[in-house]
């Protein structure tokens, strides 16, 4: 070619090659000498440029911004235009000719259309290609065939690699296979969970989720957390603090809750929506009841027990619909919110245990816990939040935190939390009737006993706040 046509099929070229089905091809302007050969522009056309000797001293490298690179040799460096390439991914067996065709442009992108990996394709620098290679492939390959070694670009981005393993185990498939694999609902009582995902999960409402559709609704959640953490809603975060937390959090949870659980989706948990064979009807009246699963009947539970319940099921039917947790949650939170700022923090979760009669000393033991865990939760959603922060404006936003790549982030926050996650153990055995006396002697069965009839009373108290009796319709604008 002589650089100026505007199609490869404009060079001069011969009608055949020996080129098979399985190996690419690439046409070249070399010579550049207009005035040798015929004159017409072509050079001398049988003075063909040496051909490169594969797998041994000469090297033909072909990078995925579509460079063809000879570095040997009078071609020098050119680039290429729009080809194909025949592929050995699909299932034919090596040797044999297969449909499968990945495409190559000169942009840089690689396209894989069918095969193992679904239709997918790869940008630039996703990707990288050669035509010669250390070692062996195995039978089938020979030293002229290019091979395309992809980067999984997810396993570069630690929320869609965390994603891509979660998944995978789900699925049960090794990882590399994430992308054509699916998670289906099955009827053994094990896979209640799988089912759960199936219902939670599925977008098309093809009773089966595939690695997308299960991405999607990860980076829901994420959008959820973000949007809560971003108080003053400006669309990204700087510093954030989870030491306040707000109505619309606990509603979501419930909500996320009620469409991972609710398997015949009638808003309404039950034993119906437990795995089969989970609960035995023992009296064989072809229902389960309450007495059947914890052993007494509700009115025979310890008062406090019974109040809590009467409060969660309003119609005692032994189901809880989502209006009646939803109802529950806005109460238990318009008794803690002391300053109705429709937020809640540790202040005054103490202060409703205090009129709740918790004794003053333990009411010390749940300030130190609480502060210790909301000043490491802070810390690392602080540390994630800028490592996320890729051009350092100090504005993470959504689409940097689902991107971040860093993985020494998280090394960072795994080994805080291996090294300081476990609580204060006398601190915690004291909330639960495990401490130790002045002696160094532990606290006897009978004083354990106390201790937790004494946080019964103070369940009572707390369940039995007049102020759930008047909360308020639209209680924080959520009707």
């Amino acid at each position: 070619c002589s650089g100026r046509e505007s199609s490869l099929l404009d060079c001069r070229h011969q009608s055949q090659d020996d080129c098979s089905d399985g190996e690419g091809a690439g046409v070249v302007c070399y010579g550049g000498e207009e005035t040798s050969g015929s004159g017409d522009g072509y050079g001398d056309y049988s003075s063909s440029p040496p051909s490169p000797n594969y797998g041994q001293e000469s090297e033909i490298h072909l990078t995925s911004s579509g460079q063809l690179t000879v570095p040997t040799g009078p071609l020098g460096r050119v680039r290429l235009g729009d080809y194909e390439m025949n592929d050995r991914y699909g299932s034919s067996p090596p040797g044999e000719e297969t449909k499968t065709e990945i495409h190559l442009t000169s942009s840089g992108q690689l396209t894989i259309p069918t095969g193992p990996l679904a239709p997918t394709s790869y940008k630039t620098g996703e990707f990288c290609m050669a035509g010669v290679w250390d070692g062996s492939l195995g039978p089938g390959w020979s030293e002229v065939d290019a091979i395309a070694l992809v980067c999984e670009p997810c396993k570069s981005e630690i929320l869609c690699g965390a994603n891509m393993d979660l998944f995978s185990s789900l699925a049960n498939v090794p990882t590399s296979d994430f992308r054509s694999s699916e998670i289906v609902p099955c009827e053994e009582s094990w896979c209640q969970t799988t089912n759960n995902i199936v219902l939670a999960f599925d977008e098309d409402g093809d009773a089966k989720v595939n690695f997308e559709e299960f991405k999607a609704k990860m980076e829901k959640v994420v959008e959820k957390v973000v949007n809560f953490l971003d108080l003053d809603k400006e669309g990204y975060l700087d510093e954030v603090s989870i030491k306040n937390l707000s109505l619309k959090l606990f509603l979501d949870v419930l909500d996320e809750t009620f469409t991972f659980s609710d398997i015949n989706q009638d808003d309404i948990l039950s034993v119906d929506d437990a795995p089969p064979r989970t609960f035995r009807d023992r009296n064989d009246d072809g229902k389960i009841s309450l007495r059947e699963i914890v052993g007494v009947s509700p009115i025979n539970l310890p008062a406090p027990l019974y109040r809590l319940y009467t409060n969660l099921d309003k119609d005692r039917n032994e189901k809880l619909s989502l209006e009646e947790a939803t109802n529950f949650i806005k109460g238990s939170f318009y008794v803690i919110d002391q300053n109705e700022d429709c937020s809640i923090n540790l202040d005054e979760i103490i202060a409703t245990l205090k009129e709740s009669k918790l004794p003053k000393e333990f009411q010390l033991a749940v300030k130190l816990l609480g502060d210790y865990y909301f000043t490491l939760a802070d810390y690392f959603l602080n540390e994630f939040v800028s490592a996320a922060d890729v051009d350092g404006d100090k504005k993470t936003t959504l689409a940097e935190i689902i991107g971040v790549k860093d993985p020494a982030v998280i090394e960072s926050i795994v080994k805080v939390a291996v090294s300081m996650g476990l609580p204060n153990m006398g601190t915690a055995g004291f909330l639960v009737g495990e401490g130790r006396k002045v002696d160094g002697r532990r606290m006897s069965r009978q004083e354990k006993e106390g201790v937790m009839e004494m946080w019964l009373l103070v369940l009572y108290d707390f369940v039995n706040n007049k102020k759930y009796d008047s909360v308020p319709n639209n209680l924080c604008g959520f009707e």
